[in-house]
């Protein structure tokens, strides 16, 4: 960063003239802070990779832009746009965590050999899907993160825990799947 834009950036006259709709001030803005908020996202979900993050930073200053009419001149500038990135980095990840499905393993993605054996699959899918009901939220989402084939270190950026706790949510999902399947194929 220039020490021209670091002038700009320590007063109070650029949040002034952004308030105003000045292009030049925002371009300064933009200047001067979207290296920082780049780390700032990869420091907050270090699993997103580069285009991920600066989607994020480029919705931070689109919505700095579209709000800049309400942005007081005299708030803290730098750490209105690092909570800005924090937040959206947080919504993102969720958003991802909402959609997120489990893939298919290749031997239950394969084509089936008779009528009988898509018949067991479909009754066996069943029975999981089922049995995943019965988990938490976080018990599904770290399971579902596990079979994507995340480390216990990923999940636990992802979801915002210790990874020891991600492993220990693994472990009493799996135990739980296979209590609950285990009492299904003793009832049949």
């Amino acid at each position: 960063m220039t020490d021209d834009i670091r002038h700009n950036l320590e007063g109070n006259e650029l949040p002034s003239r952004l308030a105003a709709g000045d292009h030049a001030a925002f371009d300064l803005i933009h200047a001067g802070y979207r290296k920082l908020l780049l780390k700032v996202v990869q420091a907050q979900v270090p699993t997103f990779d580069s285009p991920t993050a600066d989607d994020i930073v480029q919705e931070v200053f689109t919505r700095l832009w579209e709000h800049r009419q309400q942005f007081a001149p005299a708030r803290n500038l730098k750490a209105v746009l690092r909570m800005m990135a924090k937040n959206i980095a947080v919504d993102r990840l969720r958003d991802q965590q909402r959609r997120f499905t489990i893939p298919l393993s290749p031997q239950i993605a394969s084509p089936l050999d008779s009528p009988p054996e898509e018949l067991e699959h479909a009754e066996q899918s069943q029975r999981i899907a089922q049995a995943c009901a019965h988990l938490t939220d976080a018990q599904r989402q770290t399971l579902e993160l596990k079979l994507a084939g995340l480390s216990a270190k990923e999940i636990a950026a992802q979801i915002g825990c210790t990874p020891k706790a991600a492993q220990r949510r693994n472990e009493i999902a799996r135990q739980h799947l296979q209590d609950v399947l285990s009492a299904e194929n003793q009832e049949r």
